[in-house]
């Protein structure tokens, strides 16, 4: 007969059994919610590589030459597609060469034998009835040797001497010419050639023959003439109403450097600098006194100038809400693009027939509208939580956060006509820095990518101005560059 001791011991032994099942359960269970919480981290960052592959040039601040070349994005823009081909069309205004009055060769074309073939008889020549047709062409260019005799005089009575001041360039037994030199910065500043290509460009059409160390000394010196034009552009700039800034990352001996640049419609300023953010904004010395509206990117350092009002770039904006609408599904953004462009219509025709502002019942509209459509995103982003990604929902409320933030910077061009819709004018000037370090690689001496952003930032307003870069080159070394450029140039009187 069982006892109930036994029973007992029976009920502790199975208990015993259950709870060493028990703890070997739990310890698999912790393993395999350790595997769950690895593949959960590891799905997140596949997603969010994900959403990284599908960002391009188009939808985020990514530059076109990171895009895969191999899976082009479709191109889709507001551009109404049109049915014109290319060419002319009709109805167009022509604008064919005329005749030069005064040609420099004049080449007779007559029937050379004088008799005819047919009957022997000797030709009339119709001189009312000649053809004219006239070429275009290019002599190959030459250099000109200018000798200078210097020769003194002595004063029969006092003895006193008198010599003749030799040219400014006539430094040594053979100099360089101020056309020639106009000539090497127009190719290796402006037209971005290399040194080596620019030696033999010269040597080839003129039959001189320069060294690189040459070109370099002449680029050294045009650096020197217009220090007084970068003293003078720095004026202009910081008491402007509007002024646009970028900056980019330039090789220069090895290092990284960045080129600043401070631009308006007329005038461009670029400064090689070490560093990219406030210290370097300091040492261009423009944004700490500068009271006007500084127009740029979302970089925060631009912020930590109190002195001046603020606009943000809305074609970066615009890039990042493409993203959050199409790669992400979000209808706030796609709410927020038609915002942002219907009032930038709206701006551009007001400006085409001469108002100089919006009226106020329209700008509360617009302001009310934008409020609305970031409450919108935050119930979005509630509601689809579970939709989206956390890297996805994290994407949309930054940028939620930043336009509610910085409403006012990102309106500014509504408010005041002067402010441009985006910074596109200090991208553009930005982007022949970029081609020189594409086709050159970078700098190789601190010297020379200063000597190359001052050059740039003359043949820059130049071009802005539309007046001939290598006839401002010319006016350089001639002491003329601000009177070259304009009356805004000239020296202020106190």
């Amino acid at each position: 007969m069982i006892t109930a001791e036994q029973i007992i011991e029976e009920q502790k032994q199975i208990i015993c059994q259950q709870e060493e099942q028990i703890s070997k359960l739990n310890e698999e269970l912790s393993v395999l919610k350790h595997a769950v919480s690895l593949f959960s981290t590891k799905m997140e960052e596949l997603q969010a590589e994900n959403e990284k592959l599908k960002k391009t040039s188009r939808n985020s601040n990514k530059p076109p030459s990171k895009d895969n070349d191999f899976k082009k994005p479709v191109v889709k823009n507001q551009r109404i597609k049109s049915k014109l081909k290319p060419g002319g069309q009709p109805g167009r205004e022509g604008k064919t060469r005329t005749y030069a009055e005064e040609p420099d060769k004049i080449v007779e074309l007559k029937p050379t034998q004088g008799i005819c073939d047919e009957c022997g008889e000797v030709l009339i020549i119709e001189s009312e009835a000649c053809k004219i047709r006239q070429i275009i062409e290019a002599e190959k260019p030459r250099t000109v040797v200018i000798e200078y005799q210097q020769y003194k005089g002595v004063c029969g009575a006092c003895e006193k001497v008198f010599v003749p001041e030799l040219p400014a360039g006539a430094k040594g037994a053979m100099s360089i010419g101020d056309t020639l030199k106009a000539y090497v910065i127009y190719l290796t500043q402006y037209q971005l050639l290399p040194l080596n290509r620019t030696v033999q460009l010269i040597n080839d059409i003129y039959g001189v023959k320069l060294s690189e160390g040459t070109l370099v000394n002449i680029q050294n010196e045009y650096a020197e003439f217009l220090e007084p034009f970068v003293e003078r552009a720095k004026e202009i700039l910081i008491n402007s109403p509007v002024v646009n800034f970028d900056e980019t990352g330039m090789p220069v001996n090895g290092a990284l450097w960045w080129m600043h640049v401070a631009s308006k419609t007329d005038l461009t300023l670029y400064e090689i600098i070490t560093k990219r953010g406030q210290e370097g904004m300091d040492a261009m010395a423009i944004l700490p006194l500068f009271t006007g509206v500084a127009v740029h990117d979302h970089l925060k350092s631009y912020y930590h100038y109190t002195l001046c009002a603020h606009a943000e770039c809305n074609a970066h904006i615009l890039r990042y809400l493409i993203f959050l609408h199409e790669d992400c599904g979000y209808i706030w953004a796609g709410l927020m693009i038609g915002l942002l462009l219907k009032i930038k219509k709206h701006v551009d025709l007001t400006k085409i027939f001469g108002s100089e502002k919006l009226e106020t019942s329209d700008i509360n509209q617009y302001e009310h509208d934008y409020q609305m459509i970031l409450e919108a995103a935050v119930t979005e982003e509630e509601r689809t939580g579970d939709i989206h990604t956390v890297s996805q929902t994290t994407e949309s409320r930054r940028m939620r956060t930043r336009l509610e933030k910085y409403a006012i910077e990102t309106l500014t061009f509504m408010y005041d006509f002067m402010v441009p819709f985006d910074n596109n004018l200090a991208e553009r000037d930005i982007r022949m820095p970029k081609a020189k370090k594409k086709i050159s690689g970078g700098f190789r001496s601190v010297a020379g990518s200063k000597a190359f952003a001052i050059a740039r930032s003359f043949i820059s307003t130049c071009t802005k101005r539309g007046l001939s870069v290598f006839d401002g080159l010319n006016a350089v070394l001639l002491g003329n560059a601000f009177s070259f450029l304009g009356s805004d140039f000239e020296p202020q009187m106190p």
